[in-house]
């Protein structure tokens, strides 16, 4: 399979898988359903979409969500796992550069040890405290590598690189990256990693989030199949990693449906998507998933 990630000429990211551009599964959900703002008015209204990827890109999450990567790869005998990034671009720089001055780790406590350097004392901490949380729940659950739970090979470890794998669904049109694909207690766990504390509005969103991961990992790899989703909010002052797991959801998968729906009608005369808009809705109206033309007005009387 040949994949690449790249940024539109609206520095939206995108996925081309074997050929094929697709979405990823955070930019479908850039539909915001409870405000009439769209994303484009809403890039107007803070600033350049330049500045939006540097502010994001640059933030003590992104630091932290690929130390925790590279702990599992390195701890379940992985290859390592390079920052996601867009090359060439000023944030690569400040964003590789931070990075590598907190990528030692002592295994005792996860206490990071770097060099603070130019960045400040207090992003130091915000690092050190995020990365110290997923340590701890680490040491707590003691996840290890997903396994076969199906057929012939059950029980077996998955071959699959389990941190920050590309992953996309065929019949959809859609990828994205999954963070973390383990096993706890004998159960494949597909887990999110937010450097932020629980917040119940945006609970919901990053479960549709995780709900078109799973539905994608789990037409790619059958055999395996993903027993629960998790969100591992990373951002508790108290340094206290939160964990909350969910059993698959029907109508959080018809939700998430709805939404690629929506994307796809939105970007229906869109050259590059109109191919796969046709394709998509037309199987999403044999699944009797209604597309929802005006997403927004009609998003209370859907989900």
């Amino acid at each position: 399979m040949q994949v690449s990630i790249h940024w539109n000429e609206e520095r939206i990211r995108i996925y081309d898988i074997n050929g094929v551009p697709m979405p990823s599964v955070t930019t479908i959900c850039s539909i915001d359903p409870k405000s009439k703002i769209g994303i484009e008015e809403w890039k107007k209204r803070i600033g350049s979409i330049s500045e939006i990827i540097s502010k994001f890109k640059a933030t003590e999450g992104t630091i932290v969500h690929y130390l925790a990567a590279n702990y599992a790869a390195e701890k379940w005998g992985y290859s390592h796992v390079p920052l996601d990034i867009e090359y060439g671009s000023d944030e690569m720089n400040i964003i590789q550069t931070y990075y590598d001055e907190f990528k030692t780790i002592s295994g005792k406590t996860g206490r990071l040890i770097g060099v603070r350097g130019h960045y400040g004392e207090s992003v130091y901490k915000d690092v050190n405290r995020g990365f110290i949380a997923y340590h701890l729940w680490f040491a707590k659950r003691h996840p290890k590598p997903p396994i076969h739970n199906r057929g012939k090979m059950k029980g077996d470890t998955f071959w699959i690189h389990p941190c920050e794998h590309v992953v996309h669904h065929k019949l959809y049109r859609y990828a994205g990256t999954a963070d973390l694909i383990c096993n706890i207690d004998g159960l494949n766990y597909l887990v999110d990693l937010k450097f932020n504390s629980y917040n119940k509005s945006k609970h919901r969103k990053y479960l549709l989030q995780l709900t078109g991961y799973r539905l994608a990992i789990n037409s790619l790899y059958p055999t395996m199949g993903i027993n629960k989703v998790a969100i591992l909010y990373l951002g508790h002052k108290s340094g206290k990693p939160e964990f909350i797991s969910h059993l698959p959801n029907k109508q959080i998968e018809k939700d998430w449906l709805r939404y690629v729906g929506a994307y796809y009608y939105k970007n229906r005369s869109n050259s590059r998507l109109s191919e796969n808009a046709i394709r998509v809705t037309s199987i999403l109206k044999t699944k009797k998933i209604e597309i929802i033309k005006n997403f927004v007005e009609n998003w209370r009387d859907y989900v």
